[in-house]
C-alpha cells in the first residue's frame, strides 16, 4: 500500500505507508522506479496536501526533456 503524490504533468511519485520506499513514474521506460533520494520530497508534497504546513516550493527531480518529432 502506498500513497501517490502528483505533481502535475511534472511528476508522479509514491510513497509506503511506513515510508520505508520512496520511488517514481518514469514515463520513457513506463514503468515504476524505486529511488529513496526521493524520500524528502514526497514527505514534504504530502504535508502540503494535508494541510499540514503553509504551502511551500518543493524542488523535485525530474528527467531531461526530450525533443519529440512529428
Amino acid at each position: 500500500t502506498v500513497q501517490y503524490v502528483r505533481l502535475g504533468r511534472v511528476s508522479l511519485m509514491y510513497r509506503t505507508l511506513d515510508g520505508s520506499e520512496t520511488g517514481y513514474w518514469d514515463a520513457q521506460q513506463k514503468k515504476w522506479v524505486q529511488d529513496n533520494s526521493y524520500a524528502d520530497v514526497v514527505r514534504d508534497a504530502l504535508g502540503v496536501a494535508r494541510k499540514e504546513g503553509a504551502p511551500d516550493l518543493i524542488i523535485v527531480p525530474v528527467p531531461a526533456p526530450t525533443e519529440v518529432r512529428s
